[in-house]
This record gives structure tokens, sequence and C-alpha cells, in this order.
């Protein structure tokens, strides 16, 4: 099994505060059966996403594990202009394993006016959004139809 969206790194955002807490969670994943995780920590507002941090945090966690649990990395991308100037310089860094499927989450209570245009485009340089949390989203639960919309354009939603 494979847990794509997971806040499994230690004190980069609001998953778990210490290694202790992280091999805890990571041991749990194995117990339950997963046998692959993708690491993704948040690019926001409130959460700087550093790739390299992120890299080594994963290897580190990784030689704790071994090979009973295979780390990947990505991110839970947050659609604002500072993110999307860095992603259309480099888009690897945020990307599931570095390739083309990119986690994009909104905030709880709003989506960017701009939204539509935005994953239209992510869409037009080669990569595969996964809308993360839309049943936390008020505006998604007024109107489920704009998540529909999406994923009939292609977005996948997580």
């Amino acid at each position: 099994m494979i847990d794509i969206h997971c806040h499994l790194l230690p004190g980069i955002d609001d998953g778990p505060a210490t290694n202790e807490e992280s091999l805890a969670m990571a041991e749990t994943a194995i117990a339950d059966g997963i046998t692959h995780v993708v690491c993704t920590p948040h690019a926001s507002s409130g959460y700087f996403f550093d790739y390299q941090s992120v890299r080594r945090a994963i290897a580190a966690l990784q030689r704790e594990v071994g090979d009973r649990l295979v780390l990947a990395s990505g991110c839970d991308f947050h659609l604002m202009p500072e993110n999307l100037v860095q992603l259309h310089k480099d888009p690897a860094p945020f990307c599931i394993n570095q390739r083309d499927y990119l986690l994009v989450e909104f905030s709880n209570y709003s989506i960017p006016p701009s939204a539509d245009q935005a994953l239209h485009e992510l869409q037009l340089a080669g990569l595969h959004p996964i809308i993360t949390h839309p049943e936390r989203n008020a505006l998604i639960h007024e109107k489920p139809e704009r998540l529909k919309e999406w994923v009939r354009r292609g977005c996948y939603a997580r």
C-alpha cells in the first residue's frame, strides 16, 4: 500500500515535532501494511518549503527504517504567487518523487479567484494536480460541482 500524502518528517511543518514521533509514525505505517510513503510537508505562507532540508530529513528517516518502508518526497503545495514563481522555475522539487504529480492544497475557507486558471496552467506545463483535502474546504462543500469540474478537466482529488 502506498501513502501519497503524509506529514511524516520531524520539525518541518505541522507533522511530528521530534525524530522519535516521526519514527513512531513510520513504524505505525509499516505495521498497517504501508510499503511506500510520500513525505509531503506544506509549501505555504506558514511553512517555507526547503527541498534540501526535506531530502536530508527523508534520508535520515530512511536510515532508521531501512528497507521496511520506502520514502519519497513531494509537498502539499499552496497556490500562492511565491510558490507559483518557484514552481515555474523548477517544478521537480515540489512534485511527487520529482515527477509530474503535484499535491495542491487550498485553505479550508477559501479558494483563490485564480484557481481555475492556475490549475489549467499547471496542466499545460505537463503537471497533474491532485487536490488534497477537498472535504475540508467550505467553498467546495457549498459548490461541489467546482471540484467535479476540476476532475472532469483532468485533475485528481485525494
